[in-house]
């Protein structure tokens, strides 16, 4: 059991991993993003390479603090943090007025809704049983 637990640990932060290095890797074009996107509030959209590369760290430390099982509660409240935010300011499906974009950003909406669920699951996993999860290097951070 162990095992599969380590491999989802693993499965579900190889998606943050990627859009960490992504962001990081292609600052500018994410930055870009940002600022065209109207939802935001103004000092982010001044600030955004600042924000991508920020968001960049977060998804990193967030996803390895997860498939390594290093403060594993920890590291799934920093994916939750992202989720949040994202998920209303980048991707308000419900102000689109185009069906394309409108579609397109729900299906994003309800897959930041998804992984935020199973960032909370993780978070309360590992905060109650967080010593006894097999391959974990530590225990709960509180």
């Amino acid at each position: 059991m162990d095992a599969l637990i380590l491999a989802g640990r693993i499965m579900f932060a190889i998606f943050f991993l990627n859009s960490g290095v992504m962001h990081l890797a292609k600052r500018e074009a994410m930055a870009g993003y940002l600022r065209s996107s109207g939802g935001l509030p103004a000092i982010l959209r001044q600030n955004a390479k600042v924000a991508v590369v920020g968001t960049g760290l977060m998804l990193i430390s967030g996803a390895v603090m997860v498939a390594a099982g290093v403060y594993g509660d920890v590291g799934a409240l920093v994916l939750a943090a992202f989720l949040v935010p994202t998920s209303f300011f980048l991707h308000p499906f419900w102000k689109d007025t185009d069906p394309a974009q409108r579609q397109q950003n729900q299906t994003a909406f309800l897959r930041n809704v998804a992984y935020l669920g199973t960032a909370l699951f993780l978070f309360g996993v590992f905060s109650t049983n967080g010593s006894e999860l097999g391959f974990a290097l530590t225990g709960p951070a509180w």
